[in-house]
């Protein structure tokens, strides 16, 4: 049994309910039967007694009560929800000893998802896609034509680290998602009212123009209201929140704070202040381009970033170089070793890739 559960144990990590539970399965069918007619045969002999005429019910329910037993000293479902917990928290104990965590990296499947209800379809399986009425084109934009028009239910994408998205809503609305976003958008806008959606991450919004119906992003606290233009919105949980105007204009609000911006404009929530400062379009877009663009920002904004598209854990061993402040650019489609490799040359920050536990450390 020990041996087992170390070796349960080991597979712990690999964070696939599936795989645990086809391991356990072949543990138990691993584990020896107990020899019910020989133990009650001992017990016979070692008491001086004899078999009944027809001991088989009896040794049949032994072996069942046995069986049983060992079922549950297997399969307890309170011990063996306390040993994937433990299990599924030690990653996070082991890496907050390794110092401090900006980043933590997904251990679930990377692949674009669209949420219908208690759906979820993987976008990466066409069939399957087509099955729930969402199509891909060639130029990889997915389109939703299979709803009713008075479907107002909510669905939301999901983009995965290392990958971007481009979706057309319901009004021709075009959006493009950055890694670790999400979009949460109705099948239908209604007829009348506003557009509203809701965003979790960043994304690039090519709005339908229409006077009587405004397009409202909400984005944690932050909303972005427009009739139709182009803008850009970053709002990851912990991070800067920026709004980013590209053409026309647009209300942006927070709490009881209220500002307009025009072309070229940035609005930065600052605490829970909004403050408006020309656009950096390389800082601010250059995630549409397939670059990464940093002017000034700090290691532990530009570490995020990369640990987001890279799904690596990102762990800064002390504070010293939290704030360090560079100017670095890259393509994202350079391998990982090669960014670690430029970033090193022009920091004063050493960095380990762990492969093992995937991990980028900071010292």
């Amino acid at each position: 049994m020990e041996e087992n559960d170390k070796h349960t144990n080991g597979f712990m990590d690999m964070g696939n309910d599936r795989m645990r539970f086809e391991i356990k399965r072949a543990l138990l069918e691993d584990s020896p039967t107990p020899d019910v007619r020989q133990a009650y045969q001992e017990f016979l002999e070692r008491n001086q007694l004899k078999a009944r005429r027809k001991p088989t019910l009896w040794i049949s329910i032994i072996s069942i009560a046995a069986a049983a037993c060992i079922a549950l000293l297997l399969f307890n479902p309170w011990k063996q929800q306390d040993k994937l917990k433990q299990a599924l928290q030690q990653p996070n104990k082991e890496l907050a000893k390794m110092g401090n965590v900006v980043y933590q990296a997904s251990e679930e499947r990377q692949y674009i998802t669209l949420s219908l209800g208690d759906r979820t379809v993987d976008l990466t399986d066409q069939a399957s896609a087509k099955d729930a009425g969402i199509m891909i084109t060639k130029d990889n934009i997915i389109r939703i034509f299979d709803r009713l028009t008075d479907n107002h239910d909510d669905m939301t994408i999901s983009v995965p680290a290392g990958k971007t998205a481009k979706i057309v809503l319901d009004d021709g609305t075009k959006v493009s998602l950055n890694a670790g976003s999400l979009l949460t958008f109705p099948h239908h806008f209604r007829e009348s009212g506003v557009r509203e959606v809701k965003l979790f991450g960043e994304a690039y919004f090519e709005v339908n123009h229409d006077e009587t119906r405004p397009f409202i992003v909400n984005a944690d606290g932050l909303r972005t209201k427009v009739l139709g233009t182009k803008f850009n919105v970053k709002s990851f949980k912990g991070e800067t929140c920026r709004v980013s105007l590209t053409e026309g204009s647009v209300e942006v609000s927070h709490a009881n704070n209220k500002i307009y911006l025009k072309p070229e404009e940035t609005a930065t929530l600052k605490g829970e202040t909004l403050e408006v400062s020309p656009t950096d379009n390389d800082l601010a877009l250059g995630w549409l381009h397939g670059e990464f663009y940093f002017d000034g920002q700090t290691l532990k904004e530009i570490m995020t970033e990369i640990g987001r598209w890279y799904n690596l854990n990102v762990v800064f061993a002390n504070d010293s170089h939290l704030d360090e402040q560079l100017h670095f650019s890259a393509n994202r489609t350079a391998p990982i070793n090669e960014i670690v490799r430029q970033l090193q040359l022009i920091g004063n920050a050493r960095i380990e890739l762990k492969n093992q536990e995937q991990v980028l450390l900071i010292k």
